[in-house]
C-alpha cells in the first residue's frame, strides 16, 4: 500500500508540529534556567553590597556624643572609641605601660596603691565615656590618645576591656 503524496505532506506537517512543540518546551526550560541564574546573581550582588556598606561605614558619633565604631570590637590603631567602666564616673588611665601593670595589680589587691599611683602622677583620671583614638594595640592593653576633655592629646595606656 502506497501512501499518497497528500498523506506524506500531512505526516511531514505533523512531525514538524511535534518538533516545534518539543522545541518550544526546550526553549521554555532554557529560559527558566536563565531566569533562575539571573535571580541568584542579583541576590548575591545585593548581599555583597550590604556587607560592604556595613563594614565600610565610617566611625560616627551619636546624638549623646558616644562613638559607634565600625564594629563593636574594632580595636585597631586609628579607631575612635570611648573609655568606659560600668558604674563609674571616671576611668583611670596610666601614663606608660609599666604604670598600667602597676595599676592593674593595685586594683586587684584593693589597697592604697591606687591612690599612691594617682598622687605620683603615673595614673590619671578622666571622665567615663571619654573619646579616645587607639594608637597601639598590645595584648589586652591599648595605647590611646585622648581626643576630648581636660587631658586632650595625652597618650595613655588602658586595659582593652575598658574600651568600647
Amino acid at each position: 500500500m502506497e501512501i499518497s503524496h497528500e498523506e506524506k505532506q500531512r505526516q511531514a506537517q505533523d512531525e514538524e508540529a511535534l518538533t516545534g512543540v518539543e522545541h518550544k518546551k526546550k526553549s521554555w526550560l532554557k529560559r527558566r534556567w536563565i531566569w533562575l541564574i539571573l535571580i541568584g546573581a542579583l541576590v548575591a550582588i545585593v548581599g555583597i553590597v550590604s556587607v560592604i556598606m556595613r563594614s565600610g561605614s565610617e566611625t560616627r558619633t551619636g546624638g549623646d556624643g558616644a562613638v559607634s565604631s565600625r564594629t563593636a570590637s574594632d580595636h585597631s590603631p586609628g579607631s575612635e572609641v570611648i573609655l568606659y567602666v560600668e558604674g563609674r564616673s571616671s576611668v583611670m588611665v596610666a601614663v606608660d605601660e609599666n604604670a598600667l601593670d602597676e595599676l592593674i595589680n593595685a586594683i586587684s589587691s584593693r589597697g592604697d596603691e591606687v591612690q599612691t599611683l594617682i598622687q605620683s602622677g603615673r595614673v590619671l583620671t578622666v571622665p567615663n565615656k571619654t573619646r579616645v583614638r587607639i594608637i597601639e594595640a598590645d595584648f589586652a592593653k591599648l595605647k590611646v590618645r585622648i581626643i576630648e576633655g581636660d587631658k586632650i592629646m595625652s597618650e595613655v595606656w588602658v586595659p582593652e576591656r575598658w574600651v568600647r
